[in-house]
């Protein structure tokens, strides 16, 4: 029941850091790849690879760098205040 599990996932993101634009849930979920909440340096580095934002052989220590800007709680992962936050401070949003 994969529908069920992404709701399940969805309800406890929304749980821990409400959000009122979905687009921005959506966003985090493309880096959040196993859904737990969190984007760890590995997701961030596969998604941009992906991407194109990274040659596919850049360094976790590039990545770890990049989260290091926006960890507010020191955990070395982005969790979704935090990208939020990141997305608010960005022309992105």
């Amino acid at each position: 029941m994969p529908f069920e599990r992404e709701r399940r996932d969805t309800e406890e993101v929304n749980a821990r850091s409400p959000c009122d634009d979905p687009d921005l849930l959506d966003a985090f979920r493309v880096f959040d790849k196993d859904g737990d909440g969190f984007i760890s340096p590995e997701e961030l580095n596969a998604t941009l690879s992906h991407l194109g934002f990274l040659p596919p052989s850049a360094s976790l220590s590039r990545v770890r760098s990049m989260i290091r800007r926006v960890d507010t709680d020191g955990d070395g992962h982005v969790n979704f205040k935090e990208f939020q936050t990141m997305m608010k401070d960005s022309d992105i949003s």
